[in-house]
């Protein structure tokens, strides 16, 4: 089981859970925000560019990856981790509280409970500073190979949820919407 959230999505989530800044996000200039996202790193040496890919991958020596020109080693990395992934059951972060998910989690893990409680454990993130349009350019450019992979994971979710409904198992969402 693997839970993709959207990449500009994690990597905001990540800077303010893992740096503890001082300066919020909307307020740095894209040169800054390159500067940050490519050489700072947490006080346990994470970043957080690509951070699925790596960890999928199994290659997860970021500060050897983490450059704003996607390095030619990123299409191996990214395939290996494509092939991890389709081992996995795909879930997306922004579909857990759905009636898809759940019918989802209980074919594969019949065995367990299925909760998907919302639960913000970053503090740090202020409530109300969206990112200017140059702020996300920044952090997409930084995170191709991640945009890549999370747009293979939409795919690989939206084909669990068709084969769920084939074999006629998604009738309770279909009678609850």
């Amino acid at each position: 089981m693997t839970v993709f959230r959207n990449p500009v999505d994690r990597v905001v989530s990540c800077y303010y859970f893992r740096f503890k800044p001082k300066a919020q996000l909307s307020k740095l200039s894209p040169d800054e925000l390159v500067n940050v996202l490519v050489h700072e790193y947490s006080q346990y040496g994470e970043g957080c560019n690509n951070e699925p890919v790596r960890v999928l991958s199994g290659y997860d020596v970021e500060h050897e990856l983490n450059s704003p020109d996607t390095p030619a080693g990123w299409d191996g990395i990214v395939r290996a981790s494509v092939q991890h992934m389709k081992q996995c059951v795909v879930f997306l972060s922004e579909e857990m509280h759905s009636c898809h998910t759940r019918v989802l989690f209980k074919h594969h893990f019949p065995w367990l409970n299925f909760t998907a409680k919302r639960a913000n454990v970053n503090n740090g993130r202020p409530k109300n500073a969206p990112l200017p349009p140059e702020s996300i350019r920044v952090i997409e450019s930084l995170n191709k190979p991640e945009l890549s992979l999370y747009a293979l994971a939409q795919e690989q979710y939206a084909s669990q949820i068709k084969e769920l409904e084939r074999l006629g198992q998604l009738k309770a969402c279909q009678q609850s919407a």
